[in-house]
């Protein structure tokens, strides 16, 4: 168990917040069905329960995290007697992982009825890890203004990230 792979903000908001049964269930239910967290108790129990779906972490593993992190004994011990019933549907729950990007720049040219333009692009290839394990590879052709707003979408989505970190 590596309890650094938890956001130290979260570790320590957990360590002086009493989290009820009722909470930690309730936030479970709602990460399975997709459901937004609000409050920010709900936030960091989801964090803590979405690493352990999202690492299809081990039933002893996962008992031996919630225990470090204050986690109510009797939430951890009904998770461990349902744990065979609900192992399987976890491992389906969430997005395909990245796996690997490759990249080169070239120029696209068009020949026009009087005159060439050449537009310089970028080849985009996303080796993608499904749900299911399998891989698969996702290409894409993007001139500087698709590169350019792509750039712009990963970059807000780290902001987004780093306030939760």
């Amino acid at each position: 168990m590596d309890l650094d792979a938890i956001p130290l903000d979260t570790r320590n908001h957990l360590a002086n917040t009493s989290i009820t049964i009722e909470q930690a269930a309730d936030v479970f239910r709602k990460i399975l069905r997709s459901e937004t967290l609000e409050q920010e108790t709900e936030c960091h129990i989801g964090i803590v329960l979405s690493f352990i779906i999202g690492t299809n972490m081990k039933k002893r593993e996962a008992s031996r995290l919630l225990k470090a992190l204050n986690f109510p004994k009797d939430f951890i011990e009904e998770l461990e007697s349902s744990w065979d019933r609900i192992e399987k549907p976890l491992t389906t729950v969430g997005f395909d992982r990245l796996s690997d990007v490759e990249w080169k720049s070239n120029h696209i040219i068009h020949a026009g009825s009087m005159r060439r333009i050449h537009i310089p692009s970028i080849d985009l290839e996303l080796l993608v890890q499904g749900t299911d394990g399998d891989l698969r590879n996702i290409s894409m052709t993007l001139t500087r203004d698709q590169l350019s707003s792509l750039v712009y979408s990963l970059k807000s989505a780290i902001s987004q990230i780093d306030k939760y970190s």
